[in-house]
C-alpha cells in the first residue's frame, strides 16, 4: 500500500510538471533555447580567442544543437498559422538573427495584423525593414513614425528616433539623420549610438574638435559599440577628406584628429597629426602620453621612451605613464651575462 502510494505520488508530479512545460508557450520555450545557444556562442568565442579548438567545436556544436530546437519547436508549433503575436514576434527574432529578413518581415507583419496597437512590434518592423536595403527603407521609416506616434515613452522613442536616424544616414540624408538623432538624444541622453552616429555627422562636416570631445565624454565604451563607431567614424572620416574641407593647424585640432583616427582603427595614420599637435604644442603631455603609446605599438621603443619622458617631465604624477616607462627601459636594458660557474 505504502509503494503504490509513493508511486502514485510521483506519477502525480511527473504529469504535474509535463502539464507545466506543455502551458509554457512557445516563445517562453524558444526564449530558454536561444539563450542557451547564445551562451554556447560566447563560449566558442571565448574558446577561439584563446586558441582552444576543441573547446570551440564543442561549444558551437552545443550552440548548433540549441538552435536547431528552436526551429523544430517552431515547426511543430506550425508558427507560420499562429495567432499569438508574441510566438511570431520571437519566431521573427530567430529568423533575423538566421539573416531571413523576408521570413521575419512576413512574421511581424502577421503579428501586426493581430496586434496593430503593439509599437514594440512596428518597431521591431521597422528595425528588421531597414535591413532590406534600398527595397526595405521607405517600409522602415512608415514602421518607425508608427512606433513614435503609437509610443512616447523615453526609451521606445529614443530607439525609434535613432533607427530612423540610422535610415537617413544609410540614404544620405544627413540633414534628416541630424535631425532624428538629436531627438533620440533629448528623449534618452544615455543612448550611445546616437550619440556616436552624431559625432559622425560633426566629422563629416568639419567639426572635428566637436565630435572627439562628444565621443571622449562617452566614457570607456562597451564591445557592443565598437563595430558600430569604428564603421561609422572611418565613413565620416573619409566624407570629409572627399569634401576637401579643412581645418585650422592648431594643436588641438591636430589631437582631435588623430584620435578620431584611433576609434575608426586606423593607428598607423594618427601618428603625422599626433607629431604636428606636439610640435605645435610641445607642452601637452597627453598629446606626448598618446603618441608615446602609438610609437609603443609599432614596436618604435626609442620613439615611445621619449614620448613617455618628455610626458612625464611636463607631468610627474601619472602611474601608469611611468609605470610603461619602466617596461620599456627593461625591455632595452643589456642583459647581464651569468658569471661562469667555478671549478669544483
Amino acid at each position: 500500500m505504502r509503494l503504490f502510494l509513493v508511486t502514485e505520488i510521483a506519477l502525480v508530479i511527473m504529469f504535474a510538471g509535463f502539464a507545466a512545460r506543455s502551458q509554457e508557450s512557445v516563445s517562453d520555450q524558444a526564449r530558454s533555447l536561444l539563450e542557451q545557444a547564445h551562451a554556447e556562442q560566447a563560449a566558442a568565442m571565448d574558446a577561439a580567442r584563446q586558441g582552444d579548438q576543441a573547446a570551440y567545436q564543442r561549444h558551437s556544436n552545443q550552440a548548433d544543437d540549441f538552435m536547431a530546437q528552436v526551429r523544430s519547436l517552431f515547426e511543430k508549433a506550425h508558427i507560420d498559422d499562429s495567432s499569438n503575436p508574441d510566438d511570431l514576434a520571437v519566431y521573427a527574432g530567430f529568423r533575423k538573427e538566421l539573416g531571413d529578413y523576408d521570413l521575419a518581415e512576413r512574421a511581424l507583419i502577421r503579428a501586426l495584423s493581430l496586434s496593430p496597437d503593439r509599437a514594440d512590434l512596428w518597431f521591431a518592423l521597422g528595425e528588421l525593414q531597414a535591413l532590406l536595403g534600398t527595397d526595405g527603407e521607405a517600409r522602415a521609416i512608415k514602421s518607425l513614425r508608427k512606433t513614435t506616434a503609437l509610443d512616447q515613452s523615453p526609451e521606445l522613442t529614443a530607439k525609434a528616433h535613432a533607427a530612423l536616424g540610422a535610415v537617413f544616414l544609410q540614404q544620405g540624408l544627413f540633414d534628416f539623420a541630424r535631425t532624428e538623432l538629436e531627438a533620440a538624444v533629448d528623449a534618452d541622453s544615455g543612448h550611445v549610438g546616437a550619440r556616436i552616429a552624431l559625432a559622425s555627422l560633426d566629422v563629416r562636416d568639419g567639426a572635428i574638435g566637436k565630435a572627439s570631445e562628444s565621443l571622449d565624454a562617452l566614457g570607456e565604451i562597451g564591445p557592443e559599440y565598437m563595430a558600430l563607431m569604428q564603421r561609422t567614424i572611418e565613413k565620416a572620416l573619409f566624407d570629409f577628406g572627399e569634401s576637401r574641407r579643412w581645418m585650422e593647424d592648431t594643436a588641438d585640432n591636430h589631437l582631435a584628429y588623430a584620435k578620431l583616427l584611433v576609434r575608426a582603427g586606423r593607428p598607423g595614420d594618427s601618428l603625422l597629426p599626433l607629431e604636428r599637435a606636439a610640435e605645435l604644442d610641445p607642452d601637452n603631455y597627453v598629446t606626448w602620453n598618446l603618441l608615446g603609446s602609438m610609437y609603443r605599438g609599432f614596436d618604435r621603443i626609442e620613439d615611445a621612451r621619449r614620448a613617455f619622458a618628455r610626458s612625464l617631465e611636463l607631468n610627474p604624477d601619472q602611474p601608469r605613464t611611468r609605470s610603461a616607462m619602466d617596461e620599456l627601459n627593461a625591455a632595452v636594458a643589456p642583459k647581464v651575462p651569468l658569471a661562469p660557474l667555478a671549478p669544483q
